[in-house]
């Protein structure tokens, strides 16, 4: 079993029959084994439910740690959510969330910290005292360039080395044609280009997501 504090870059076997996100997470967290984790953009709290419900399998056997979960989300949505009631989508994140801690016995239950932020400020504020912490970071935020820039380099700050980062999301499309500079790639491409001696690409994820492994600060 992993111990947090010796989290060390690990070889992933990486299957071809994990096409799916789902699947695919199914199959690397179990190797990954992480403890500490980070999520940009919550949401309905979905992908944190994922990441609780596998956890589980492997944080469960092992009494000297604790799960320890970050969530980061304004719950105001982005220029694609006009018109989105909020205030129901942030409650089901809260009843989902629940639900996922029902799972797990008194005693063993994650560390839920729930952070309701512009994700550039509240990031700002992490870097300064949780530095290369994280074993897993979640980058699924705003999708315009700019934004999804900022949130993949300050996250980098937060990440340990040899931790995973998922940028979600790589191959999504603004619907109404606003151009590249409002999708994510541009901003997954370039950080990958001048960070890419400093990182390794984990092949044969699923394509909406770009998998990186942290090799050096």
């Amino acid at each position: 079993m992993k111990e947090v504090n010796s989290f060390m870059p690990i070889t992933f076997e990486i299957s071809k029959h994990c096409p799916t996100v789902e699947k695919y997470w199914r199959f690397l967290l179990p190797q990954l084994q992480p403890y500490v984790y980070l999520e940009i953009g919550s949401f309905e709290g979905l992908s944190t439910s994922r990441f609780l419900e596998i956890a589980k399998t492997y944080s469960l056997q092992n009494i000297s740690h604790r799960l320890q979960v970050t969530c980061i989300d304004s719950w105001s949505g982005g220029e694609e959510h006009q018109g989105m009631n909020f205030g129901k989508i942030e409650a089901r994140y809260e009843s989902n969330i629940q639900e996922c801690l029902s799972w797990y016995p008194a005693e063993r239950r994650p560390e839920i910290r729930k952070i309701k932020s512009l994700s550039h400020q509240a990031l700002c504020k992490l870097v300064g005292s949780e530095s290369n912490q994280y074993d897993l970071i979640y980058v699924d935020g705003s999708h315009h360039g700019a934004d999804t820039l900022a949130d993949i380099m300050l996250c980098w700050f937060l990440l340990r080395v040899g931790g995973v980062m998922i940028m979600d999301d790589y191959l999504w499309k603004e619907p109404t044609g606003k151009g590249a500079i409002h999708e994510p790639k541009i901003a997954i491409d370039a950080f990958t280009t001048i960070f890419g001696q400093r990182l390794q690409i984990i092949m044969d994820a699923p394509l909406r997501q770009m998998h990186i492994v942290k090799r050096e600060n």
